[in-house]
């Protein structure tokens, strides 16, 4: 968060308020006010519904045609009003607009018609907006169970994240945090029925096979997170992330293994599992390497490495 001050005519304006008088440096206030806005917790804007395999696209595809999302969108998108919220709610979600419902350059590299994987069909894909929805933190539910609670308890259930998100912050409210929970049972978990998969049931990111059930405690399902898939991320997937909102040339593994926003652990990857993974990076690219270096592991590159021209080598490959 940044607030702009300028000086004109003997008139302070701030954010579209003036004020006559002395000029008041307020830059100091910037780094609270950048902390309080990480720190603000959200929950709910689903309207209670998971994200359905082609709500993305359907978005994406309203969008491109100059539409906005009003009140009127379910009638143009061919669904209640609510599911209309909740495919803009998704949408922010997995970061493919901004606060303005203009659509990022991912969301048209990747969806529009002629895109990369119109249809989210490959499963790099999926790996990559499970990426966008835990860093992008515009629903802290991920954040929260992939950062924190699968860490201290391997089995959990809905009351482990409500008193876990409550701890937090106590004014949050415990119906809510809990119907959270349910749209992330139903985002990574496709419940079996006799003759395939509950479509009700069945989320964006199920076939990514990471969350699983794990039996119950005090009659509430209990389920775990898995990582034995978590091996099978593209390396161009997982480097494509590694680049974003840096213009680093080297990565060291202890820090990209465990920090919050790092890729080690948004994609479930121990020590050994990121080892393989940057040596697979650096035997693929030209001017990489992935050696010692006072005492750390790190991935190191000579020159700029364009983010987009890996995107495209992976869906090209």
């Amino acid at each position: 968060m940044r607030i702009k001050v300028s000086w004109v005519s003997g008139w302070l304006y701030k954010n579209g308020f003036n004020y006559y008088g002395y000029y008041i440096n307020i830059s100091i206030f910037e780094p609270i006010l950048e902390l309080a806005q990480l720190n603000k917790l959200k929950f709910s804007g689903h309207e209670s519904f998971h994200c359905r395999p082609f709500w993305l696209k359907k978005g994406v595809d309203y969008l491109s045609q100059g539409n906005n999302f009003t009140d009127k969108s379910g009638v143009d998108l061919g669904v209640g009003r609510n599911m209309a919220q909740s495919i803009r709610f998704w949408l922010n979600a997995f970061d493919l607009i901004d606060e303005k419902n203009n659509l990022k350059e991912l969301a048209l590299s990747l969806l529009r018609d002629d895109g990369l994987d119109p249809y989210l069909e490959d499963i790099g894909s999926l790996w990559l907006l499970h990426f966008n929805l835990c860093k992008n933190g515009y629903s802290s539910t991920y954040k929260i169970i992939f950062n924190e609670l699968r860490k201290v308890r391997p089995e959990f259930n809905k009351k482990n994240f409500v008193d876990t998100v409550l701890e937090k912050d106590h004014k949050q409210s415990e119906t809510i945090v809990g119907k959270d929970f349910s749209v992330f049972t139903r985002t990574y978990y496709a419940k079996p029925i006799k003759n395939g998969f509950d479509d009700n049931y069945s989320g964006l990111l199920a076939d990514l096979q990471i969350l699983s059930p794990a039996g119950y405690a005090d009659k509430e399902p209990l389920y775990s997170i898995q990582s034995q898939k978590t091996t099978e991320v593209p390396w161009q997937i997982l480097l494509y992330c590694l680049l974003e909102d840096t213009d680093s040339s080297s990565f060291s593994l202890s820090e990209y293994l465990s920090s919050e926003k790092g890729i080690g652990n948004i994609f479930l990857l121990n020590n050994e599992s990121l080892d393989q993974k940057f040596k697979e990076i650096a035997s693929n690219i030209k001017n990489a390497t992935y050696s010692k270096d006072a005492g750390l592991n790190v991935l190191q590159f000579k020159g700029k490495v364009n983010r987009d021209k890996i995107l495209e080598s992976y869906y090209e490959s």
